[in-house]
């Protein structure tokens, strides 16, 4: 029991993490989409 409870918390954990990354991508792409092409750098590197 506690082998299975502790696979599916790291499963969670890399899930929430491939969320999390692909979450900051869509955002990055919404705000480079907001912006001109010339300013895009600038805008991207304010991203946290």
């Amino acid at each position: 029991m506690n082998e299975a409870l502790f696979t599916a918390n790291n499963v969670w954990m890399l899930v929430a993490t491939a969320l999390a990354f692909i979450m900051h991508l869509g955002f990055a792409s919404l705000e480079a989409g907001f912006v001109q092409r010339k300013t895009q750098s600038i805008s991207s590197s304010k991203i946290p």
